[in-house]
């Protein structure tokens, strides 16, 4: 089952949704396809499952965390620091389902 998000910043929500459609950092994602696929230069297809595949490991961090609230800066050093939103450092990730 897909898993639901929000990320609220300073209480406002600045992204609502699966955590498959959360916004990758292009650079995790062009080093994503290079571990996966020895390319600097990927094609659409690759940077899409490279993308999967970060959302992927996201949602079974998220799932490992007991929470309903995740303070981002307590998991800075993960894959979390892959979301591309702005002041992430300082977000929350609330669980929806």
């Amino acid at each position: 089952m897909k898993k639901k998000i929000e990320v609220l910043n300073d209480s406002k929500v600045v992204f609502s949704g699966y955590v498959s459609n959360i916004p990758i950092r292009e650079s995790v994602v062009l080093s994503k396809c290079i571990e996966l696929f020895d390319d600097d230069d990927p094609c659409i297809i690759n940077k899409s499952y490279a993308i999967k595949t970060i959302t992927l490991d996201i949602e079974k961090l998220i799932d490992k965390i007991s929470n309903k609230q995740i303070e981002i800066c307590d998991y800075y050093d993960s894959i979390l620091n892959s979301i591309d939103i702005e002041s992430l450092d300082e977000c929350i990730i609330q669980k929806i389902n």
